[in-house]
C-alpha cells in the first residue's frame, strides 16, 4: 500500500513498521557479537592474512532459530576447523538471546 508524503501512516502500520527496525537492530546486534566471538575466538579478523596456515581457521555457518526481545531471527552461528568454538551470545541448544 503506497501512503502520500505528510500523511501519516495508519496505527496499525506504525507498530508493524517499528516492530520490523526493533528486529533489524536487534538482530544486527547479535550477529555483530557473535563475528567478534569468533575473532576474539581465533585470534584474528575475518579474512585476515594472520589466518593463513594456521591450524584452526573459520569453517562455515549454520543457521539457528531464535527468540529476540522483538520477534524472531534467523542467524548464523559460526563454527570453526577444530570444532571447539563455543559462542557466549547465544549458547549451543539455546534458542533465546
Amino acid at each position: 500500500m503506497k501512503y502520500k508524503q505528510g500523511v501519516p501512516l495508519p496505527v496499525q502500520d506504525r507498530r508493524s513498521r517499528c516492530k520490523q527496525v526493533l528486529e533489524a537492530v536487534a538482530y544486527s546486534g547479535v550477529r555483530e557479537n557473535m563475528d567478534g566471538e569468533m575473532d576474539v575466538h581465533l585470534a584474528y579478523e575475518k579474512n585476515s592474512v594472520a589466518g593463513n596456515n594456521s591450524d584452526n581457521s573459520r569453517n562455515g555457518q549454520l543457521s539457528k532459530k531464535i527468540q529476540i526481545e522483538h520477534g524472531k531471527a534467523v542467524i548464523s552461528i559460526h563454527s570453526d576447523r577444530s570444532g571447539q568454538f563455543e559462542p557466549i551470545a547465544v549458547l549451543k541448544h539455546e534458542t533465546e538471546a
